[in-house]
């Protein structure tokens, strides 16, 4: 993982608390969803969802996750939506 800075990473994390909620996550793995089936079912950016993995596992709920977060997130996530503002 690329760690850019504490500040953003806690951002990150905090993000992805709040875009994911535990038992949504819970519940699409008790229906056998895989990580890329929950991540289009909750709406939220795959690198957020590993994020949120990688705390739930922190905090003691055992996911297996090995998709690698990406913590410049946030920054790719600004720009992205910038340019479909743009785009209209």
């Amino acid at each position: 993982m690329l760690l850019t800075s504490k500040p953003e990473y806690e951002a990150n994390i905090f993000a992805a608390e709040l875009l994911a909620k535990d038992s949504d996550v819970i519940s699409l793995i008790q229906e056998q969803r895989d990580f890329w089936h929950i991540a289009a079912e909750i709406n939220i950016e795959p690198n957020f969802l590993a994020l949120k993995f990688r705390n739930m596992n922190m905090r003691g709920i055992d996911l297996s996750c090995n998709i690698e977060p990406d913590c410049n997130i946030l920054s790719n996530v600004e720009v992205s939506v910038i340019n479909e503002y743009e785009a209209i």
